[in-house]
């Protein structure tokens, strides 16, 4: 096995590179050198103009994570290519709530256990089948010590019909659907300076008491995600002040989840995703004391070990 220390001094995107021959490369098959991939279809049969979900499952070995689709302060988020029949278009990978990977002063976010990614897929108006799904997938999948990336294509075949019937896989579905963020429009503005990043989210009445938060941005690079996020709030106004990032300034837009921290284990954390635009500043608000958060602080919220 390679050296940890040695591989803790090269920079993240260079210990891809330089691991890239052990590269887990497969065709048609599901078990990789750490992870089993898998591409599952939610249904039995396909159904002209009829929206469906397939999706990638990712299963790292015990003491191994993969990444969210911002990875944090390190790692690479895994990303798919679809080859579908004509007609056919895929959406975007769907991600469910992530867990905190941390190391040493750094913090990422990811999966230490099966993932699935779910993906609509809408069909052509007319089709014959059956129909053929491929995705070639690429991912970093890491533990302690080092980090393999590895890749794969698989495939799912789904006979034309009905569209109606359910897979062995729906409850799976199901499942990752309920970890999905609640989309929200909420009102939310950031600033960004070479200091800090502060995110502003006005709370509507009808959803509750909402004040002890932590926040995710989908945004790469925008914050540190190992320094605490101070948070104030008052009059269903939240802000959320993070040390800035390396790419603090190059965001006029930033979608990210919202997390509620509950006050005890017998609580349930709720998931809310926001978009949030770019202001030269914030006005000015009484908020009250504010308080500091660090992921370390946070129990009753997984962290991934």
């Amino acid at each position: 096995m390679l050296n940890s220390s040695f591989l803790r001094t090269l920079s993240f995107p260079f210990v891809a590179l330089f691991l890239l021959l052990l590269c887990s490369t497969a065709l048609g098959q599901s078990q990789m050198q750490h992870t089993k991939l898998d591409l599952v279809a939610e249904v039995t049969s396909v159904a002209e103009e009829s929206t469906f979900s397939v999706a990638i499952s990712l299963d790292p070995d015990p003491g191994w994570h993969v990444y969210w689709v911002n990875p944090g302060d390190n790692g690479t988020e895994p990303k798919a290519t679809w080859t579908l029949p004509d007609g056919f278009e895929a959406g975007e990978l769907q991600f469910t709530i992530p867990s905190f990977v941390p190391f040493q002063e750094y913090m990422s976010y990811g999966y230490d256990d099966k993932a699935l990614f779910i993906t609509d897929i809408t069909p052509a108006s007319e089709f014959d089948g059956p129909v053929k799904i491929e995705c070639s997938v690429r991912w970093l999948v890491c533990d302690d010590a080092v980090c393999v990336p590895e890749r794969g294509t698989v495939t799912v075949s789904i006979p034309k019909g009905s569209g109606q019937n359910m897979s062995t896989w729906h409850a799976d579905f199901e499942a990752a659907r309920a970890k999905h963020p609640q989309k929200v429009d909420w009102k939310a503005e950031f600033v960004a300076t070479e200091d800090t990043v502060e995110l502003e989210v006005h709370v509507p009445e009808d959803a509750g008491e909402i004040s002890d938060v932590w926040f995710f941005p989908a945004a790469q690079k925008l914050i540190n995600h190992g320094q605490p996020q101070v948070i104030s709030s008052a009059n269903s106004v939240i802000r959320i002040k993070s040390t800035a990032g390396v790419r603090f300034g190059r965001y006029e837009e930033i979608v990210g989840v919202l997390r509620t921290i509950p006050s005890s284990a017998k609580e349930k954390s709720q998931s809310f995703e926001i978009r949030a635009m770019r202001v030269p500043e914030l006005a000015e608000r009484d908020l009250g004391d504010a308080s500091s958060r660090s992921p370390s602080d946070i129990k009753v919220l997984t962290v991934v070990h």
